[in-house]
Formats: C-alpha cells, structure tokens, sequence
C-alpha cells in the first residue's frame, strides 16, 4: 500500500481559522456565529463556497484574498441556500424515481398479464452489463426466507 498523501499545512483551530479568513479581507461581524458556522460545516467546505468571493489575478489565478467588502454571512447564505435546494432536489427526484418505478411496473403488469412479470427471461435482453439468471438469483438472495431476525439480510429482506 502506497503512503497516504502528506500536507504540509498545519491544523488551526476554529480562532485561527478566523483570523486567516479576516486577514484575507473576508468581513466577520461576530467571531462566535462564525466559530459556530465553521463548527458546522468544516472550514475547507465554507472556503469552497467561498471561491466565488475571491480575487483573482489578471491571469485568472487566486490571489489568497477575498474581494472588497464580502462578509462572512454572504458565503454563509450561499451555503445554506445550497443546502435547501439539494433538499428540494433530492426530494424531487425521489418522487420522479417512484413514479418511474411505478410506470414501469404498471405498464410490464398490464402487458405480461403477470404481478411477476420480471421472472421471464424473454422479456429481458442479457448483456454485459445485465445478466437476468444473476439478476432472479439476486432477487431470491435478497429475499430469501431464511435470514435470521435483526440480520442486514433480514432488513433488506424487509425493505
């Protein structure tokens, strides 16, 4: 095994994380929301939503500081409105996979004649990438009868 990647940077704690950022020309009104932020969702994620906030040279290199008069809040925002839209998304899709799921079990259903339409190989093409033997035999082991209570088996069985 080949030795892990080494940094050359030394941990700081959350008050030098601080005084790095405000030294860099970031604005911090209050160092304890800031400290509770950093807390939060870790420092090397807060600087990447921060990239949009910092300058660059003329040749489109970061130069280490941030632009004139951006606050720590505004990143802050920027993250959390991030948060809320990988929430919506998420939800969103959530939504569209059941009802995907659910047209095409409907559909096979009504066409088959069958509730277990996804047993007969001839409606299905095997391929590199789908075997319909391995694909009846990963059903029958995930569902098998046997898995002992509170086993992964069990839950998945469950599920």
């Amino acid at each position: 095994m080949s030795d892990p990647r080494r940094f050359a940077k030394q941990p700081l704690d959350y008050d030098e994380l601080i005084t790095k950022l405000t030294k860099k020309g970031l604005v911090i009104d209050d160092d304890a929301f800031a400290k509770q932020q950093l807390k939060r969702i870790s420092y090397y994620r807060f600087v990447g939503y921060g990239l949009p906030f910092e300058r660059y040279s003329n040749e489109g290199r970061r130069i280490g500081a941030y632009c004139p008069d951006t606050h720590f809040n505004q990143i802050i925002n920027l993250y959390d409105n991030d948060v809320i839209l990988r929430h919506h998304l998420l939800e969103a899709l959530g939504e569209i996979e059941i009802g995907v799921r659910n047209l095409i079990n409907h559909t096979m259903c009504l066409r088959s004649r069958s509730a277990h339409w996804f047993m007969e190989p001839s409606l299905f093409v095997d391929s590199e990438k789908f075997d319909h033997t391995k694909f009846l035999k990963k059903i029958n082991r995930d569902t098998s009868k046997t898995a002992q209570d509170g086993t992964a088996k069990q839950r998945q069985r469950e599920q």
